[in-house]
């Protein structure tokens, strides 16, 4: 009877352990079926889990579309385009009282529209999307100053204007007006590829790569009229190209459902080309018109670009989060560095910085 007990419990045992070792088996190759759609592999084989989730709709397609547009109201300023200074008179033969304190005169910097347009898709595979995005700007100012024997013009154009007056120099060398016309107009492309994660509950990434392209037209003329009425006349016209590696990070962070507070930052080694021509003219008080200057310069060389966001975010997904409609307001700054090589009669290489700045709004729909 001992025996018989000691068999049934041995058989027994062989059922619960063969039913243990099943259960382990099988919730094995379950829990690895259920993961196999996050998992990657690496150059040995080894499957590597993902720890990022994506962010933003799912991909119901090999590709999904999505397309951006955005309405944008900004500023152009560049550095280096001083043309006279008040506070400051030159009469070599006449006795001039004191003038009062005057500031260095630039461009009337302003506001003016533009827009973005984008489009992009969205891969199945781990999320990664390609995005190509055109932006169209034109900017314009103008300024303008008239002081009798209150100012002088910058100056290396001073004296250049001085050498072009002899040997008949008039006895007033005060000038009575000045004024200066300025235009940009800035087309830029950019192709990006990326990948929007989760990196905690309420913050995603966007990591990115790619290209910048940029074609550029700058346009500055300048006017200085004496008192005697002779005047000079100045054109200057600078045409820019480049293409670049591009690099970036794109953040947001969800403080509540659907409404985020974004940041951005990219940065670009640019490979530019910079064609710049200038004309000058003397006219005289009979309407002479004398050409005193006409030269171009053509150059190379790798600039850096700067480009910062930051604003707020509304985001919706919508039909089982298959399609997303996002809107989002804030302010964009880029800085040029080192893109004005307007010729001048003392510098010969660059003369300061293009910025950009202004209001941005973006909307955008993924299907």
């Amino acid at each position: 009877m001992l025996g018989g007990a000691m068999a049934l419990w041995k058989n027994s045992t062989e059922k619960i352990l063969t039913g243990v070792v099943c259960s382990f088996l099988m919730g094995s190759i379950q829990l690895q079926a259920a993961q196999d759609t996050s998992y990657g592999q690496n150059g040995n084989g080894k499957e590597i889990q993902s720890v990022t989730p994506n962010a933003g709709p799912n991909t119901t397609w090999i590709v999904d579309p999505f397309f951006t547009v955005d309405f944008i109201y900004w500023t152009a300023r560049e550095d280096g385009l001083d043309y006279a200074i008040e506070g400051a008179n030159l009469n070599l033969l006449n006795q001039v009282p004191s003038i009062p304190k005057g500031k260095i005169q630039n461009p009337d910097w302003s506001f003016d529209p533009g827009f973005k347009v984008g489009a992009g898709l969205k891969m199945q595979h781990d999320g990664w999307d390609v995005y190509a995005n055109y932006t169209w700007f034109h900017n314009s100012s103008h300024d303008s100053l008239h002081k009798p024997n209150g100012f002088l013009p910058t100056l290396p154009n001073f004296l250049f204007f001085l050498l072009n007056l002899l040997p008949n120099i008039p006895n007033n060398l005060g000038f009575e007006s000045a004024k200066q016309d300025w235009s940009l107009h800035f087309n830029t492309i950019d192709l990006e590829l990326g990948r929007a994660y989760y990196i905690s509950r309420f913050l995603t990434l966007r990591p990115h790569v790619g290209f910048k392209g940029t074609w550029q037209d700058q346009e500055v003329r300048t006017q200085y009229q004496l008192v005697v009425q002779n005047l000079f006349r100045i054109h200057q016209h600078q045409d820019s190209w480049g293409i670049g590696i591009r690099t970036g990070l794109d953040a947001c962070w969800y403080f509540i459902r659907s409404f985020g507070l974004y940041g951005d930052f990219s940065l670009t080694g640019m490979w530019s080309g910079f064609h710049s021509k200038r004309k000058d003219d003397h006219i005289q008080p009979d309407l002479t018109t004398t050409n005193i200057l006409d030269t171009k310069q053509l150059t190379h060389a790798v600039k850096p670009v700067i480009e910062f966001g930051l604003g707020l975010r509304y985001e919706l997904l919508y039909n089982n989060d298959d399609f997303r409609f996002l809107i989002q307001a804030g302010w964009e700054e880029q800085i040029w560095l080192e893109h004005n090589h307007l010729i001048d009669m003392a510098e010969y290489s660059d003369k300061g910085d293009l910025s950009l700045q202004g209001f941005t709004l973006e909307v955008r729909l993924d299907f």
